[in-house]
């Protein structure tokens, strides 16, 4: 028999809830980090070659309550936005960020772009020493799907 699990929609939210509560968890400030390259298979796995392009501080708490999304999921929305990094910390095409604690642990990374990605910028090239922008991230958890 295959397996075949689905959660409730209130499970879903609850779950966004808790895996965006994490970014909150310890003592330093929660950031936003873009990179170049390939996104990593989890936030478990290290960075190699990417390059860190635009690291921005985030609000305490960084997202706001999980609700229900236009789709089949839980989504919980980054609060105090637009973000900026006034002088990026290096060169490169963004594709990816991840998020850190405020212990500098990562918990979540996904996708960049100027549409139809977790993290919505005003521009992937990015010059070193210039101001980057975020406009929104959104952490999505699927339900019943």
């Amino acid at each position: 028999m295959a397996l075949n699990t689905r959660v409730s929609e209130a499970c879903a939210i609850a779950a966004c809830n808790t895996e965006v509560d994490l970014i909150d968890s310890g003592a330093g400030t929660a950031k936003l980090q873009w990179y170049t390259g390939t996104q990593p298979a989890s936030p478990d796995d290290a960075i190699t070659d990417q390059t860190l392009v635009a690291e921005f501080n985030l609000a305490n708490p960084a997202f706001g309550d999980a609700a229900t999304g236009s789709g089949d999921y839980a989504e919980a929305e980054l609060n105090s936005v637009p973000v900026e990094d006034s002088s990026a910390n290096n060169s490169g095409t963004v594709t990816w960020y991840r998020i850190l604690n405020r212990n500098g642990d990562a918990v979540i990374d996904g996708s960049c772009g100027t549409s139809s990605a977790n993290c919505i910028i005003d521009n992937p090239v990015v010059n070193a020493g210039q101001t980057c922008r975020l406009t929104s991230v959104v952490h999505r958890v699927p339900w019943h799907a």
